[in-house]
């Protein structure tokens, strides 16, 4: 006697059932592709921001270099090597007046005097304020910090420091250079983003 498959199943029953195994597979197959296609979108929209953002962060590259550039040889300047504060002072304030991407330049001794500073100011800074004038002074190296509310110019800037140093190789002071933010919002508005981007 053969043995009766679903025995207990009506035909409709049956039925309901092959049309359910007939369409699991198709609906799983859907939403695999539609995780695909997420996926893909997801990908395209990465490398187009990507493609929108690289003339920005070029020019933002090119932007520290200069600066970098510019402390390295300003740090060798008699007025800086010699001591003569109010000679710096003058030069730094002709330098920001022929660029406007930084608000100030000035030089910081490490214990925070304020050496000279194209925006005029006599008092002491806290060094320890400033993780940028730190790090410059622990690594003795070219630093980019964070963004800060510069505390001689009182603006939203990028500090940027470099050590000057002596003859014998003592650091002297931090010569640091604050970019003006604004300047980053032209390289976002030069970007081109989609409206609702950020």
């Amino acid at each position: 006697m053969k043995r009766k498959i679903w025995p207990s199943l009506s035909l409709r029953m049956r039925l309901a059932l092959l049309i359910v195994l007939a369409v699991v597979p198709a609906m799983g197959l859907m939403a695999m592709t539609a995780l695909d296609q997420r996926r893909l979108a997801f990908e395209h929209a990465h490398v187009q921001a990507l493609s929108l953002l690289r003339p920005a962060t070029s020019d933002f590259d090119r932007a520290r270099e200069e600066t970098r550039t510019l402390l390295s040889l300003w740090q060798s300047h008699p007025a800086l090597r010699g001591g003569d504060h109010a000679a710096c002072s003058k030069l730094f304030a002709d330098l920001v007046r022929e660029n406007p991407r930084y608000t100030n330049l000035s030089v910081i001794a490490p214990d925070g005097r304020v050496l000279c500073s194209a925006i005029p100011f006599n008092g002491k800074l806290n060094p320890t304020a400033s993780p940028t004038i730190q790090r410059v002074i622990r690594t003795r190296e070219f630093t980019v910090g964070h963004y800060a509310i510069a505390p001689i110019s009182q603006q939203a800037v990028l500090p940027m420091g470099y050590p000057a140093l002596d003859t014998a190789g003592r650091l002297r002071g931090v010569i640091m250079a604050s970019l003006d933010l604004s300047l980053l919002n032209q390289l976002a508005a030069q970007a081109s983003l989609p409206p609702g981007s950020a």
